[in-house]
């Protein structure tokens, strides 16, 4: 579970990241709130930095490619992954639809 913390000050923030870095995963968001996994939390406390949890986070969402240079940047496995969803949509599409006219153009 990802929760969303905040510090009273910047040396505690800055003291904290850099215990953070290497150990946990996590985002700062532009409103200075970070979204760290529950379990950093003891991590945290142990080293006696003061800090607030303001509430869980939801899971991040991936979103579809939406150009073929996005599609590229992908790691192999997960592009591959996305190709053959698009594939088995569109054959249950044109199965659906057999009066498609699905030629290319040149």
């Amino acid at each position: 579970m990802l929760v969303r913390i905040t510090f009273p000050n910047r040396a505690t923030e800055r003291k904290a990241l850099s215990l953070l870095l290497g150990r946990f995963s996590g985002t700062v968001l532009k409103d200075g709130v970070h979204v760290i996994p529950s379990r950093a939390l003891p991590f945290l406390a142990n080293h006696n930095l003061a800090f607030t949890v303001e509430g869980t986070a939801p899971a991040p969402r991936r979103r579809r490619p939406r150009t073929i240079d996005e599609l590229l940047e992908l790691p192999p496995k997960r592009r591959e992954r996305i190709l053959r969803a698009a594939a088995e949509e569109a054959r249950h599409e044109y199965l659906a639809n057999p009066d498609l006219n699905l030629e290319l153009s040149s």
